[in-house]
């Protein structure tokens, strides 16, 4: 064999690695960005009950280490804050390669919200993705233009590692660093913000485009739950903007009508059942440390009571719960109800 024919050879091998290498790392469901993947993916496979999905809305909404305590079912809360419906889409199809969830709890927040890829708030979050091919689907689902793919299919370093520095502080509040063990859950404790700054009581006008692209995420989320047998419920965390709520009803309609087995709920409706005040808000859309212990105990009550869950058998799935959840009561600095 000449040189000329070794070089050659030696080229196409040095390719197809970097192509397979491409592929592994594209494909895997490793190494994530974001702490509350890290804690998900570490979990046994099939131990999950509950897949909360959703962004920092939900996030101060439920409480997985609370629902433990008081129900005894597994849940796991997303870090998406910030996510639109087509990032949670593709959190969702993550997810479901490790667990096979009793629930599918989606919150639809963000309804009149851009899905596109190549808006700079967008890659930020898929920037806290596992990088896996569901997560390069959306990207390219939902990119504009073509001109926008290589830079996001292909993100120089420094692009990847941003979410790790970016972390979860507020300015004028306390919250925990890291989310790991505490399903994901985000504990905001009161501070010096104001609740009714930035509540709207005018309805605004809505975005029949935005909310027909988003419902069509949302179909597609339904036909993948029904398809795997999945019970899925869609829903709204509590909020006091009216315009937050914008298209819940309309969702609810046309995916019904499709798809008759899918609950909703609009917590807000139930915020006086619930017990909420002004003082349990942060602002018009997240809730305090005060208001989660409310609504999660809430949801145990009046949400998981419709749904069957198996009893937890295995002694380092219990043990694991539970050292957690004892992690989070002092993490909080006050005992969660029991």
């Amino acid at each position: 064999m000449s040189k000329k024919q070794i070089d050659k050879a030696g080229v196409f091998t040095f390719g197809v690695v970097l192509l397979l290498a491409f592929c592994y790392y594209a494909m895997k469901s490793g190494a994530p960005h974001a702490e509350s993947w890290s804690g998900f993916l570490e979990q046994p496979p099939d131990t999950i009950d509950v897949l909360i999905v959703g962004n920092s809305h939900a996030q101060c909404a439920l409480a997985p280490m609370q629902i433990w305590q008081e129900s005894k079912v597994t849940s796991w809360n997303f870090n998406a804050g910030g996510a639109n419906n087509r990032h949670k889409q593709a959190f969702f199809e993550v997810a479901l390669m490790t667990q096979k969830p009793k629930l599918v709890a989606f919150e639809m927040y963000s309804l009149q919200s851009e899905l596109q890829a190549d808006i700079a708030h967008n890659k930020a979050v898929y920037d806290g993705m596992p990088d896996t091919t569901f997560k390069y689907s959306a990207i390219l689902a939902t990119s504009r233009e073509a001109t926008q793919i290589p830079p996001l299919v292909f993100p120089p370093p420094a692009m990847h590692w941003t979410a790790l520095g970016r972390g979860l502080k507020q300015v004028t509040l306390s919250s925990f660093d890291d989310m790991t063990y505490t399903g994901g859950a985000l504990a905001l404790i009161k501070g010096a913000a104001d609740p009714a700054a930035g509540l709207q009581n005018d309805i605004e006008e809505t975005d029949d485009l935005l909310l027909d692209e988003n419902i069509e995420v949302l179909i597609q989320i339904a036909g993948e739950c029904q398809r795997q047998g999945i019970p899925l419920l869609l829903w709204l965390a509590p909020v006091r903007n009216i315009n937050h709520q914008r298209g819940f009803e309309t969702v609810k309609q046309r995916i019904g009508d499709q798809y008759p087995d899918v609950a909703f709920l609009n917590m807000s409706e139930h915020s006086e059942e619930i017990g909420l005040t002004q003082d349990d808000f942060r602002d018009p859309g997240h809730l305090y440390l005060s208001g989660m212990k409310k609504t999660t105990t809430w949801w145990c009550d009046q949400v998981l009571s419709r749904y069957s869950f198996p009893e937890h058998t295995d002694g380092n799935v219990i043990s694991w719960w539970d050292r957690n959840a004892q992690a989070w009561n002092e993490e909080t600095r006050e005992s969660v109800p029991q």
